[in-house]
């Protein structure tokens, strides 16, 4: 299963599910299986790891240690894993309004804004759940996807500084200067690796920090 579909079936039961166990459970599921997809991206022998045996605090205690995710985040994972056991223990748990008290502070109180204003009047506990886990998976994504665009960046320019130092004829098509080629090479091989994440403006801005 790819990042993409995983996507799609998350995107499906937060626009339609309204059931507390199937949600909890199959959204965890879906975060967990993005953070496996990013673990193997960011390690070099993530194959050999047995993902399966890796709890999902671990697994984002790793890609925190590997600059992937953000360590001021984990709170929001700490608590939707609690969230998960707490159902997967009990099917016919609540979500609280205790619950949906503390995932409201925690959304809200983070320094960088996860939530718009609109969310401090929300107080249907579905959606407040819902809002939680989809905080928790967009930022495994968006890091999986910037972890990708990173690997192709390295990637070109090895490839480029290896034909300079070799002193490999440059092949570019039309006038195109050192910078328009490695940006053109990035775009190209991002689409080949990687074909479901767009480059956008990524590797023009990478240039030119």
């Amino acid at each position: 299963m790819n990042v993409e579909s995983i996507e799609k079936d998350f995107r499906t039961l937060v626009e339609g599910e309204t059931d507390l166990l199937n949600l909890v459970v199959k959204l965890h599921f879906s975060i967990d299986k993005v953070l496996d997809k990013t673990l193997f991206e960011a390690l070099p022998m993530a194959n050999v790891m047995e993902l399966r045996l890796v709890s999902f605090l671990l697994k984002f205690d790793f890609l925190s240690a590997l600059s992937v995710l953000s360590l001021d985040v984990r709170k929001f994972f700490d608590y939707c894993n609690s969230i998960r056991n707490t159902f997967a223990h009990n099917p016919y748990a609540i979500f609280s309004d205790k619950d949906v008290s503390k995932a409201k502070s925690l959304l809200l109180s983070h320094q960088c804004p996860v939530v718009p204003k609109s969310f401090r009047t929300e107080k249907n506990s579905v959606e407040v759940l819902k809002t939680l886990f989809t905080v928790c998976f967009l930022q495994v994504v968006v890091s999986y996807e910037d972890l990708c665009r990173k690997k192709v960046l390295n990637l070109i320019t090895s490839e480029m500084t290896f034909e300079a130092a070799v002193g490999k004829e440059r092949r570019f098509q039309g006038e195109k200067s050192v910078h328009e080629e490695f940006v053109h090479r990035c775009v190209e091989r991002l689409g080949v690796l990687y074909p479901a994440i767009e480059s956008g403006d990524y590797y023009k801005k990478a240039i030119f920090k």
